[in-house]
Order: structure tokens, then C-alpha cells, then sequence
């Protein structure tokens, strides 16, 4: 099975984003861009194998090269997704072993609130995160073990309301609280080390400010 990269059309990579680009690069890496996320691979020099979008926001030049060198699936610019959404779809039907999220940020922001809320897809291979400037995202719908460093500020947005949320291995601990969706009580936490999230009901996001790979990645770039 192979590591997937989905890059969608938001800001260029920068920062932690592309310390992960370059520790992901290699033959056996699936990259996927929606629309201008093309773009932005081209600028990186990385090879894309999947084009989908509707192709209304990409530079000519890079269509081209794209047509030319990997598959592409038009859509019609009327229709009931994003082309992030539909690139995000065919990443999960490529079923693979992870699936990392770049080009996310910035933009529209109704743009981007609508790529965090990707990270709530059915199907997502584990420990799916979207990875920004200074930050990587993890959805929540049951438990999480966050690689933390201590001292790391990490965050907890509820979608909806949450039930029987705990946190453990940071300075506020939650166990088994209510977190209804107009709620700012999970921001700004203090991880001492690796965290230990989950809950009962609901759907959170776990957003963890940082610069350093994950271990598990790091070892990636260390092996090629």
C-alpha cells in the first residue's frame, strides 16, 4: 500500500508542509491535486498522478503538463462538491496505507472551514491529518493519541455537540466534559508530552500547534 498526498488548492505549502513534502517524496508517494493544488506541485517539482477539478482556477501551463503526464478527471463547474472533496473521494478509493492533507490553509474562508470539515469524510485511512505552516490537523470521533513535545500549545474545536470528552497528559485535563459547539474550553492547551484525547459522542478537531514531524514520519524520511 502506498502514502497518498492530497494537495488541495489553498495557500502554497510552507513551513511544517513542506518538511513533510520532502520527507513523503519518492516513487512509491500517490499524489492527488485538486485543481490549483496542480499548481502548487508544480512549483515543488513533485510529479502528480491524479488531476481532479474543474480546472477553472489552474494555469494553463500546468494543465497541460498534467494532461500530459498524469490522469485527469474534469468536472463540470456545476455540481454538488468541491473538487477537494471529489480529489479527497478518490484518495480514499485508492485505499491508502496514510493519507497526508497539504494546501488547506488560507484563501476564502468559507474555502477553508469547508477543508477542515473534510477531515469528517467516512472511510479516511487512520491517523489522517491535514498538515499546515505551523500545524496539523486530526479529526476525533473516538480516540487519538497526539504525539505532543512538552510545552506544545494544542487545541480542541467540537463540531456540533460532544460528549464524554477527556484529555489526558497536559496541564488541563478534561474527563468525561461536555463540549457544546459555541465552546472555547478546549483551546490552548499545554501538552507535557504525548496526549491522550477521546470521547463518547461527537466530532472534534485536535489541532496541534507545531513545526516538527511526527516521529513515524520522520523515521519515513530517515529510510529513504
Amino acid at each position: 500500500m502506498r502514502d497518498c498526498l492530497l494537495m488541495l488548492g489553498g495557500d502554497a505549502p510552507a513551513g511544517l508542509a513542506l518538511k513533510l513534502i520532502n520527507a513523503l517524496r519518492g516513487d512509491e508517494l500517490l499524489v492527488i491535486a485538486a485543481d490549483h493544488g496542480a499548481d502548487h506541485c508544480r512549483a515543488l517539482g513533485l510529479p502528480i498522478d491524479l488531476l481532479i477539478g474543474d480546472l477553472d482556477s489552474i494555469e494553463p501551463a500546468t494543465a497541460a503538463a498534467a494532461a500530459a503526464a498524469a490522469a485527469t478527471s474534469r468536472l463540470p463547474q456545476d455540481k454538488d462538491l468541491t473538487d477537494g472533496e471529489a480529489a479527497l473521494l478518490a484518495a480514499i478509493a485508492a485505499r491508502p496505507r496514510r493519507l497526508f492533507i497539504c494546501g488547506a490553509e488560507g484563501g476564502r474562508p468559507d474555502h477553508a472551514l469547508g477543508n477542515l470539515l473534510l477531515l469528517f469524510t467516512p472511510g479516511l485511512p487512520p491517523h489522517t491529518a491535514l498538515y499546515g505552516a505551523g500545524s496539523i490537523v486530526y479529526p476525533v470521533l473516538d480516540k487519538l493519541q497526539l504525539w505532543a513535545e512538552p510545552g506544545d500549545t494544542f487545541s480542541l474545536l467540537p463540531f456540533g455537540a460532544c460528549h464524554g470528552v477527556c484529555e489526558r497528559g497536559c496541564k488541563w485535563e478534561l474527563i468525561d466534559a461536555e463540549l457544546p459547539p459555541h465552546s472555547s474550553r478546549g483551546l490552548s492547551n499545554i501538552a507535557l508530552g504525548p496526549v491522550e484525547i477521546s470521547l463518547r459522542e461527537g466530532c472534534l478537531l485536535a489541532i496541534h500547534q507545531t513545526y516538527t514531524l511526527p516521529p513515524a514520519i520522520q523515521e519515513t524520511e530517515m529510510s529513504l
